[in-house]
């Protein structure tokens, strides 16, 4: 069975255009359609603590290659580079893993960098 069309209405009222809106109605409102969590706090802090998490796991190797270059390559090739001194690649490599214990490796043999 079928309902009429006629007699049936929304008795929800229509939703305010972005003129009426106030400045964090019409925000909050942007972030309902886009999805956005740029503007929240307590998202951002979560996803800075997800990236600290991933920099306590990074390890890096530093060495140079045949050309005698300084290189840092992370393990996993999320990261690293090219450095003019040792320790330029060694201050990166600190940094870069919070000065982890055994976050920072030096290699026994030339290192190639692939791309």
């Amino acid at each position: 069975m079928s309902t009429p069309e006629h007699g049936v209405h929304d008795s929800r009222p229509p939703e305010p255009g972005p003129s009426e809106l106030s400045h964090s109605e019409n925000r909050a409102r942007e972030d309902r359609i886009t999805g956005s969590t740029a503007r929240r706090p307590g998202l951002r802090r979560a996803a800075a603590d997800g990236i600290a998490a991933v920099a306590n796991r990074l390890c890096f190797l530093v060495g140079h290659d045949e050309a005698g270059r300084w290189l840092v390559l992370e393990d996993q090739g999320l990261a690293g580079g090219i450095f003019a001194s040792r320790e330029a690649a060694l201050r990166y490599a600190s940094v870069e893993t919070h000065r982890r214990p055994g976050g920072v490796r030096l290699a026994r043999r030339a290192i190639s960098f692939r791309i």
